[in-house]
Protein backbone atom coordinates (compact mmCIF):
# COMPACT_ATOMS: atom_id res chain seq x y z
CA UNK A 1 0.00 0.00 0.00
CA UNK A 2 1.86 3.43 -0.95
CA UNK A 3 1.69 5.57 2.23
CA UNK A 4 3.51 8.88 2.70
CA UNK A 5 4.79 9.78 6.64
CA UNK A 6 5.01 13.38 5.61
CA UNK A 7 2.87 16.40 5.70
CA UNK A 8 0.47 17.46 2.39
CA UNK A 9 -0.34 21.02 2.17
CA UNK A 10 -3.46 21.46 -0.30
CA UNK A 11 -2.23 25.14 -0.71
CA UNK A 12 -5.36 27.33 -1.56
CA UNK A 13 -6.75 25.27 -4.30
CA UNK A 14 -8.84 21.83 -4.11
CA UNK A 15 -6.44 18.91 -4.64
CA UNK A 16 -7.32 15.35 -6.49
CA UNK A 17 -6.13 12.31 -5.19
CA UNK A 18 -7.20 9.60 -7.45
CA UNK A 19 -6.39 6.55 -6.52
CA UNK A 20 -6.54 3.86 -9.61
CA UNK A 21 -8.22 -0.38 -9.01
CA UNK A 22 -6.21 -2.16 -6.70
CA UNK A 23 -5.07 0.45 -4.99
CA UNK A 24 -4.58 2.19 -1.62
CA UNK A 25 -3.52 5.49 -0.72
CA UNK A 26 -2.96 6.24 2.78
CA UNK A 27 -1.67 9.63 4.21
CA UNK A 28 -0.11 9.54 7.72
CA UNK A 29 0.66 13.35 7.54
CA UNK A 30 -1.09 15.95 8.28
CA UNK A 31 -3.21 17.39 5.66
CA UNK A 32 -3.30 21.32 5.53
CA UNK A 33 -4.09 24.73 3.72
CA UNK A 34 -7.12 26.60 2.67
CA UNK A 35 -7.75 24.58 -0.51
CA UNK A 36 -9.86 21.79 -0.67
CA UNK A 37 -9.43 17.56 -0.90
CA UNK A 38 -11.32 15.60 -3.85
CA UNK A 39 -11.26 11.93 -3.87
CA UNK A 40 -11.61 10.08 -7.13
CA UNK A 41 -10.82 6.49 -8.84
CA UNK A 42 -12.04 2.84 -7.42
CA UNK A 43 -9.25 2.75 -5.14
CA UNK A 44 -9.47 3.77 -1.39
CA UNK A 45 -8.00 6.92 0.29
CA UNK A 46 -6.81 6.56 4.14
CA UNK A 47 -6.20 9.66 6.19
CA UNK A 48 -4.56 8.20 8.97
CA UNK A 49 -2.15 8.91 11.88
CA UNK A 50 -2.36 10.75 15.55
CA UNK A 51 -2.42 14.29 14.45
CA UNK A 52 -5.59 16.71 13.42
CA UNK A 53 -5.89 17.27 9.54
CA UNK A 54 -5.68 21.22 9.63
CA UNK A 55 -6.99 21.88 6.02
CA UNK A 56 -10.34 24.13 6.01
CA UNK A 57 -11.43 23.31 1.84
CA UNK A 58 -14.18 21.18 1.36
CA UNK A 59 -14.30 17.25 1.07
CA UNK A 60 -15.60 16.04 -2.09
CA UNK A 61 -16.18 12.07 -2.17
CA UNK A 62 -16.58 11.80 -6.31
CA UNK A 63 -16.01 8.02 -6.61
CA UNK A 64 -14.59 4.88 -3.99
CA UNK A 65 -13.87 4.84 -0.41
CA UNK A 66 -12.79 7.82 1.42
CA UNK A 67 -11.32 6.48 4.77
CA UNK A 68 -11.03 8.28 8.15
CA UNK A 69 -8.77 6.22 10.12
CA UNK A 70 -7.37 9.19 12.63
CA UNK A 71 -6.41 7.70 16.13
CA UNK A 72 -7.63 10.52 18.86
CA UNK A 73 -7.53 13.39 16.08
CA UNK A 74 -9.93 14.64 13.42
CA UNK A 75 -9.29 13.43 9.85
CA UNK A 76 -12.08 15.95 8.51
CA UNK A 77 -12.72 19.25 10.79
CA UNK A 78 -15.87 19.41 12.01
CA UNK A 79 -16.17 23.08 10.36
CA UNK A 80 -16.02 21.95 6.09
CA UNK A 81 -18.29 20.30 4.11
CA UNK A 82 -18.31 17.15 2.87
CA UNK A 83 -19.96 16.33 -0.28
CA UNK A 84 -20.73 12.84 -1.10
CA UNK A 85 -21.36 12.17 -4.65
CA UNK A 86 -24.23 15.32 -4.75
CA UNK A 87 -24.93 15.04 -1.70
CA UNK A 88 -23.52 18.06 0.23
CA UNK A 89 -23.83 17.66 4.05
CA UNK A 90 -22.54 20.84 6.16
CA UNK A 91 -20.95 20.65 8.86
CA UNK A 92 -19.15 17.60 7.96
CA UNK A 93 -20.67 14.73 9.61
CA UNK A 94 -19.22 13.82 13.37
CA UNK A 95 -18.07 10.47 13.39
CA UNK A 96 -16.71 8.34 16.05
CA UNK A 97 -15.35 5.06 16.64
CA UNK A 98 -15.69 2.85 20.00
Amino acid sequence: MPSTLANVSLGSSSRTFAVTNGATLEIRGIVSGTGGLIKTGPGPLRLSGTANNTYSGATEVRSGILELAKTNAFAIRNSNSLIIGNVTMFPALMLSAT
